[in-house]
Parts: structure tokens; sequence; C-alpha cells
């Protein structure tokens, strides 16, 4: 209809008697225009149901066809309600999962509800047709499923209805830990699963579906049991767990304990006297740079443990024949401590002697 009051418009009344199923054109009414879309008639029988119906031609053909098919999707399409979906998780504990069905006119409200309750922010869904009592079942796919924890059902279930909060909460997990590497995310996919339907012009070509704009719920290819299809599907992420840091050689070293005469007292001995000559003498030592780097971040503030943990490094990754004494007090002298390699070369015949060897 073009904007504005076209008076020369024509109304007609279509009835349904209580207990008749068929629309019928009720004739010899009298409208009265009052304003612009409100109008005043009086009729002669008691009906169940009316519809008042505008058109710009009394006798067009069209009309005809529409007496009968109108009427059944109005009253198709008052049952059924605009909704759509919202799946968040918590802020802080991502593992939960909220999803919430609301009518699509409340999203917003429902949003800031969400919010404030500290779930993340996400988009919603498509609009979807729904009934009240319609059965919704999520299922999962990608790399992330729901964390049954015991729990025998094996998917997410909801009786929509539009005057009450239709919601559920459940808890998610990563399927394969090593999934998605490039990702700080593991990524799936929630499918919704609900009555399939569509609300199409009266007189289309395709009668039954109606033309493809106006169809809703639109079939996306999957079926999870009898008469639910798959209607929608929404994206969820789950933030990747920081992985625990390799240890510290300190954090082991009283486990592995050297055989030989380097022992870790020794290494304790040395490290508290180096202070910052460490890190060069790692470096005469042949000790990785990276591994350098790894145990300055370990210990930022405490220069005796880096120590330590350098020599205990470098002890560790040589063979058990290595002549490790003569190569440490080597690398002493270079870099400027030959009073450590001195003490060092006492302290090591000290120890032959004590054992008996010459």
């Amino acid at each position: 209809m073009e904007e504005g009051d076209n008076g020369d418009d024509f109304l007609h009344l279509l009835g349904q008697a209580e207990g008749e199923e068929s629309w019928a054109e009720v004739m010899g009414v009298r409208f009265r225009q009052n304003k612009k879309g409100l109008v005043t008639f009086e009729m002669s029988e008691l009906l169940g149901k009316f519809i008042v119906l505008r058109t710009a031609d009394p006798a067009a053909e069209q009309f005809q066809s529409l007496t009968e098919t109108l009427p059944r999707m109005l009253e198709t399409s008052l049952t059924l309600t605009d909704a759509r979906l919202l799946l968040r998780t918590k802020t802080g504990d991502p593992e939960r999962a909220v999803v919430r069905c609301v009518p699509a006119r409340d999203v917003r409200e429902a949003e800031m509800q969400l919010d404030a309750a500290g779930y993340e922010e996400a988009e919603p869904s498509k609009e979807v047709l729904l009934k009240d009592g319609d059965q919704l079942v999520l299922k999962f796919s990608g790399n992330v499923a729901r964390d049954t924890d015991g729990d025998s059902r094996d998917s997410v279930r909801l009786t929509f209805y539009s005057q009450r909060r239709t919601q559920a909460h459940f808890y998610i997990k990563e399927v394969n830990e090593f999934g998605n590497y490039s990702s700080p995310c593991y990524r799936g996919m929630v499918r919704f699963y609900g009555t399939r339907r569509h609300v199409g012009r009266p007189g289309g070509e395709d009668a039954d579906r109606g033309p493809p704009d106006v169809i809703k719920n639109a079939f996306l290819g999957d079926t999870v049991e009898d008469g639910l299809d798959s209607i929608c599907k929404l994206p969820v992420t789950l933030p990747k767990r920081e992985r625990d840091p390799p240890r510290p050689p300190s954090a082991y070293r009283k486990l592995i304990e050297s055989q030989g005469p380097l022992v870790n007292d020794w290494l304790q001995w040395l490290a508290s006297e180096l202070d910052e000559d460490w890190d060069l003498l790692g470096h005469h030592l042949r000790v990785k740079r990276s591994r350098l780097q790894h145990i300055k971040r370990n210990n930022p503030d405490d220069m005796q443990q880096q120590a330590f943990d350098m020599l205990y490094s470098w002890r560790k990754s040589l063979p058990a024949a290595t002549d490790k004494i003569g190569k440490l007090c080597r690398a002493l002298s270079r870099v400027g401590r030959r009073d450590l390699a001195e003490e060092l070369r006492e302290r090591y015949s000290d120890h032959r002697k004590k054992n008996g060897k010459a």
C-alpha cells in the first residue's frame, strides 16, 4: 500500500462461524472509517473470528484466492514468534556456558542481563520461527563439545515459551587438546535443531513454501531426530589454558645428583661466587643463548639461582666421561676468575686424595 490514506480502497469482511473451519466473505457490511487504519462496522450474525481486509479493487481476481489462504496463514503466523538464540561463555570461567532463547523484540534486554551476569559478548543467531512448546536440541561439532561430567544426556534440550525464560546452563570442553594449533582458542559450532517451518506470501509460485525471500527456519541439511531439523547455528570458542612453563633445573636438582666431583654443593658454591660473571661464563661453556635467556626469565631477581641453573644445565648436557673440571677451570680463567679456577682445582685434588686416587 502506498503512503498516504487512499479513500478509494475497498474494505471486505472475512468471517469464520463458531465451530467451522472454512472462511467466507460476509456480504452487505457497511464500514465507517474513523481514522487511518481504524474502522467500525455492524454485523447481523455472530462470528467466532473475523478479518477486515483492504483492497484497491473490489473485483480483483487475487482477492478470491485470499478468502481461504490468507486467514489460515494469518492464524498460523499469530501462533509463531520470531525468536533469536544467544550463546555465551562466562568471563573468567570460559568452560561455563549459557544458551538463552528469547523473542526477537527482547534480545537487547536479554543481552544486557547476560552482560550484567558476567558473560562474554557474542552475536545472537538469526531469527527463527518458534511456537510455544517447541523443543530445541543443541548439538556440538568441531573441536568443542559439552562436558557431560557423568551426565548421561547426549545433548542440551530446551522448551521454548515466549512468556517464560528459556535458557540452559552447561559446561564445555575441548575435543582435541592439540587442535586449532595456530589459534589461541579451541573452535567449534553449536547447531540448534527444531521444527522446520516457513511462511510465504499467498498466491506465490510455490504454494507449499512461498517465495524464497520470506522463508524462515531454512533447513541446514541435517536432522537430529524425527521432526527436528537443523534450523540455525552459532560459533563457540574456548580459550586455551596456559601451559605450565618448563621447570627450571633448580626445581629438580635434588632429584638428579652428579656422581662425579661436580656435585650440586660445588655448583652452589660457584654460583654464590660468580655474581654477574655467570652469563659470560655460560657463553665460554657453550651453553645455548636461548637457554641462558630462559634461565634469566625463570629467576629474574635471583642472580645466584641463575648461575646455578646455568652450571647445572651445562653439567647435565655433557657425557659422563668428559673432563668437566678441566673445561670449567679453563672457562673460569677466560672470564678473569682464576681465583675460582685455582680453588676448584684444589677441591678436586682433595677429593681425589680422599677417595684414594692418585
